[in-house]
């Protein structure tokens, strides 16, 4: 006797609700830190980005009952965070090691200036 395959039928609406998160708080934080962006550095708002499609992906997955794939999402969202601070990191030492005196100066009045001073 031969066994009929079983029909698999997709829940949209966890999706949905995840993606509704997501945005949501995408948004919220696009508005809220908009005049922090110059501050904040990259992989800062990246992380942001990242935590917050996080939020919906572990939404849906805990309306379907399975947390596993968040797992499998922080596990890839701290690797990919690691390269990427590092990447960020090693660029910004080089153009520490490049930078000459002038520009240090420049930089240097440009923070003063920034903080109020003169």
């Amino acid at each position: 006797m031969s066994r009929q395959p079983e029909l698999i039928s997709y829940q949209f609406r966890p999706a949905l609700e995840g993606a509704a998160i997501a945005a949501g708080i995408l948004t919220a934080e696009h508005l809220g830190l908009y005049r922090f962006r110059g501050r904040l550095p990259l992989p800062v708002r990246y992380a942001l980005g990242v935590a917050a499609l996080g939020l919906g992906l572990a939404h849906a997955c805990h309306a379907r009952g399975d947390l596993r794939p968040v797992y499998d999402g922080l596990t890839i969202a701290a690797i990919g965070g690691a390269l990427v601070t590092a990447a960020h990191a090693a660029r910004w030492l080089a153009w520490k090691r490049t930078q000459t005196e002038t520009e240090r100066h420049d930089a240097a009045v440009y923070r003063y200036a920034r903080l109020g001073g003169a």
